[in-house]
């Protein structure tokens, strides 16, 4: 017996929203239950940790592609794009729903033979995600559940602890994965620079680290 990828995925969400239950008594479901208000709170409070973790960028969700405008002069990103930055300072983008939009005129159009690289961050179901990640995840959004179900302090520093350790061992698995010879590459040495300087994502996960969850 094989479950499918949508199973699969319910389950591993399922097993979130649990531990989050948990924390303020209600048993655990078997089944999702979008009638149960305790349970949408938390697969709510799920959704948001795990964007808020995945937009940081990390060495299994960030691809530096080159995009190029379509016949129409329009640059459509990809359907699982999160955020997406030009890797040239000069070049002036941002995502604006779907497409790439050209900040410098106002406009989604770009000219013919315009090739911008970028800094691409994308999402990912639950079951795509390493178990470092997957932890982080689960204690992060259980001890914000909590706290915003006004539990008591003795169990949010526990629970803030938990999570703050999760983080630790998620960014140094990172850091285990960066590639090296990708970060020395030309068109990477922007974002070399930026480490050191603190404009890159990388800067932003070492200071997530230092300033908590």
């Amino acid at each position: 017996f094989v479950l499918d990828t949508a199973e699969t995925i319910m389950l591993d969400e399922l097993k979130i929203i649990n531990s989050l239950l948990a924390t303020i008594g209600v048993d655990g479901l078997t089944a999702t239950d979008d009638q149960h208000p305790d349970f949408v709170k938390a697969r709510l409070q799920v959704k948001l940790t795990t964007n808020s973790c995945l937009k940081l960028g990390f060495w299994f969700n960030t691809t530096y592609p080159t995009f190029s405008p379509n016949d129409n002069g329009e640059i459509f990103l990809p359907n699982d794009t999160l955020h997406t930055d030009a890797l040239d300072t000069s070049v002036h983008v941002t995502k604006r729903g779907r497409r790439l939009y050209n900040i410098a005129d106002r406009t989604f159009i770009f000219p013919a033979g315009t090739a911008i690289v970028v800094k691409h961050i994308a999402t990912l179901a639950l079951d795509e995600l390493p178990e470092t990640v997957l932890d982080y995840i689960r204690q992060k959004a259980r001890y914000e559940f909590y706290v915003d179900n006004d539990g008591d302090e003795g169990r949010a520093r526990r629970y803030e602890g938990a999570a703050n350790q999760a983080w630790v061992e998620l960014y140094r698995e990172h850091l285990r994965n960066l590639d090296i010879t990708a970060l020395n590459s030309p068109s990477s040495r922007r974002m070399t620079k930026g480490r050191r300087t603190g404009t890159t994502g990388y800067s932003a996960l070492n200071a997530h680290l230092h300033t908590g969850v």
